[in-house]
C-alpha cells in the first residue's frame, strides 16, 4: 500500500509539473469570496462545506436560467457559450482541476464518433466511458473509503449515461428507420446533424444538471436551444412554469423536514452492536423505516432544486395535458409520492431517478431484450437476464461498494417474487367485484409489504460496506433473505400459479 502511494503521489506530481498551464487554481482564486461565505456558513451552521456549497450552486443555478431566456434563439453560438461556461464555473467551483475528467473523456468521445465507423466508435465509447467512470470509482474508494465528499467523480457519472446515449444515437443515424423504434428514430443524431464542439460541451455542462443530473437527451437541449422545443409559442418558453417551479419547492419544503430528522435517525446506527441488542425487532423495523425516509430525503432535495432550476430555465416544458396546460416533466427525476407509495418495486424503479432509470430502459434494457417489431407499441419482449444485466449495469454505475451489489441483485430476485405473490393474489382481492374496502385493504398491504421490502434491501445501499450490512441483516436473523428464498423454490414448483380473474356472469 505504501509502494502504491507513492506510485500515485509521483504520477500526480509529474502530471502537475507537466500540465501547470491547465490549472484552474486563478478561476478558484475569483470564487474565493464565494468559498469564504459557504465555509462560514458551514462553521455556523455545523453542515458539511460541500453540501453546503451544492446548494449553493443550485441557487445560482435559478437567476442564470433567468439571463439564459433573455438570450434570443438565433444567438445558438452565445446560448450554447452560456451553458458550458456557467457549467464549467460551477464544475470547477465544486473539484476544481477535477473538472479535467469529464473534459477530457468527453473531448475522446467527441473526436471517436467523429472519426471512427459509427459502430466501432459506439463500442469503442462504452468502453470507455464506463472504463474511465470505473477507475474514477476505484480511485475515489481507494483515497476516501467510505467518504461522501463531493469529488469529480460524481459529475462523471452524470457525464458518463450522457457520453453513452450519445454515441448510441450517432449509430442509430446511421441505421435505415426500418430497424428503429420510434424512440430511437426521434433521439438518433444523423451524419449531417453532428455537433459542433461548442454544442457538445454546452450539452455536457448544462448548468442546471451538472452537479445532481438527470440525465436528458441532447436532443432536447438542441431542441431547447434553438428554441424548436417551444414551437406553439413562437419560440418562447410558455406561461405558467412558475407554478412548476412553486409546486417543486414545496416539496423541497416537504423533504426538508426528513432532513433535519436525519441526524437522529444516523443509518450508522443501524449497524452499531450496542444500538441492536438494546432494541426490540418492531422498533428497529420502526427506525429503518424513518432512517431510509430520511436518506432518501437528501436525494429528494437535491433533484428537486436541479429541477425547479431546469423548468426556470424552459428546459423543462414538456408539451400539453389535454386541457391545455403546459407539463413541466421532461427532466423531471423523481416522483417522491410515488416512490414512497408503490404498491410493488416495479413501480418503484419507475418512480425513482427517473433520468437514469430512463437511460437504462432505452440504452440497456431495450437493446438486451429479445428483437422485435421496432415500430410496435408494446413494450419490449420480456427478459430475465436482459433485467439481471440492467440491474448489473446500474451497480457498476455507482461504483464498487458490496452495499451496491448486494442491493442491486437482491432487488432484482424481490421484485421477481413480488411479481409472482402479485399474479397469485391480485386476482383474488382485486378484480370486478371486489368491495372496495377489499381492493383497498389488499392495496394497503401491497404498499406495507413494498416498502419493508424496498427498505430492508436499501440499507445495504446506505451503509454500504460488507460487514455493516451483515451486521443489520443478521439483527432481523436474515429474515428477508429466507422469505424471498422460500417463495422462489415455492413458485418453482408451482404454489403460486397464476390465476384468471373471475369472471362477471
Amino acid at each position: 500500500s505504501m509502494e502504491l502511494d507513492v506510485v500515485l503521489s509521483g504520477v500526480q506530481d509529474t502530471l502537475q509539473n507537466s500540465l501547470a498551464f491547465l490549472n484552474v487554481t486563478p478561476v478558484e482564486e475569483l470564487l474565493q469570496p464565494v468559498q469564504d461565505y459557504t465555509r462560514g456558513l458551514a462553521e455556523t451552521s455545523g453542515l458539511p462545506l460541500d453540501q453546503l456549497q451544492f446548494l449553493f450552486c443550485f441557487g445560482v443555478s435559478y437567476p442564470l436560467a433567468i439571463i439564459f431566456r433573455l438570450i434570443p434563439n438565433s444567438a445558438i453560438f452565445v446560448r450554447n457559450f452560456f451553458s458550458f461556461f456557467f457549467g464549467a464555473i460551477i464544475a470547477i467551483f465544486m473539484v476544481g482541476n477535477g473538472i479535467y475528467h469529464s473534459l477530457f473523456s468527453s473531448a475522446v468521445v467527441y473526436i471517436a464518433m467523429r472519426i471512427l465507423p459509427a459502430r466501432l466508435g459506439c463500442k469503442f465509447v462504452w468502453v470507455w466511458a464506463f472504463g474511465y467512470m470505473t477507475a474514477s470509482h476505484l480511485y475515489r474508494q481507494y483515497v476516501d473509503y467510505m467518504g461522501w465528499t463531493m469529488d469529480f467523480s460524481v459529475i462523471q457519472m452524470v457525464v458518463t449515461l450522457k457520453l453513452c446515449a450519445f454515441a448510441t444515437n450517432v449509430l442509430d443515424g446511421t441505421k435505415p428507420d426500418s430497424e428503429l423504434s420510434e424512440y430511437q428514430k426521434k433521439m438518433a443524431v444523423k451524419p449531417n446533424e453532428y455537433p459542433s464542439p461548442l454544442e457538445f460541451f454546452g450539452w455536457i455542462y448544462y448548468w442546471c444538471t451538472i452537479l445532481a443530473g438527470p440525465f436528458f437527451e441532447f436532443r432536447d437541449y438542441r431542441a431547447f436551444v434553438d428554441g424548436s422545443l417551444f414551437e406553439k409559442t413562437n419560440g418562447k418558453v410558455p406561461s405558467g412554469w412558475w407554478k412548476g417551479v412553486l409546486r417543486v419547492w414545496l416539496r423541497v419544503l416537504l423533504v426538508s423536514v426528513g432532513i433535519v430528522y436525519s441526524f437522529q435517525f444516523a443509518a450508522s446506527r443501524l449497524h452499531d452492536a450496542e444500538f441492536i441488542e438494546s432494541t426490540s425487532i418492531w422498533y428497529k423495523v420502526f427506525f429503518m423505516y424513518v432512517c431510509c425516509i430520511c436518506t432518501r430525503c437528501k436525494y429528494y432535495m437535491g433533484w428537486s432544486l436541479s429541477e425547479g432550476a431546469v423548468i426556470t430555465s424552459g428546459l423543462g416544458f414538456n408539451g400539453y395535458e389535454k386541457d391545455g396546460t403546459a407539463k413541466w416533466d421532461r427532466v423531471q427525476n423523481v416522483d417522491i409520492f410515488g416512490v414512497e407509495f408503490s404498491s410493488n418495486l416495479t413501480e418503484v424503479v419507475n418512480k425513482w431517478n427517473q433520468g437514469t432509470a430512463k437511460w437504462l430502459r432505452y440504452y440497456v434494457y431495450v437493446r438486451l431484450s429479445p428483437r422485435r417489431d421496432p415500430n410496435s407499441k408494446e413494450r419490449p419482449t420480456a427478459s430475465q437476464s436482459a433485467q439481471l444485466w440492467t440491474f448489473v449495469v446500474s451497480a457498476l454505475w455507482h461504483g464498487f461498494y458490496p452495499g451496491y451489489y448486494y442491493f442491486f441483485v437482491l432487488y432484482y430476485l424481490f421484485k421477481v417474487v413480488g411479481h409472482d405473490l402479485g399474479r397469485f393474489f391480485t386476482p383474488m382481492f382485486h378484480h370486478e367485484k371486489s368491495h372496495p374496502v377489499i381492493k383497498n385493504l389488499y392495496l394497503v398491504v401491497c404498499v406495507v409489504a413494498t416498502q419493508l421490502a424496498l427498505n430492508y434491501l436499501a440499507v445495504s445501499f446506505i451503509i454500504l460496506a460488507h460487514s455493516y450490512t451483515l451486521v443489520f441483516w443478521s439483527s432481523f436473523y436474515f429474515a428477508g433473505h429466507f422469505i424471498c428464498v422460500a417463495i422462489l423454490v415455492a413458485s418453482k414448483f408451482g404454489l403460486f400459479r397464476r390465476r384468471a380473474p373471475k369472471k362477471i356472469e
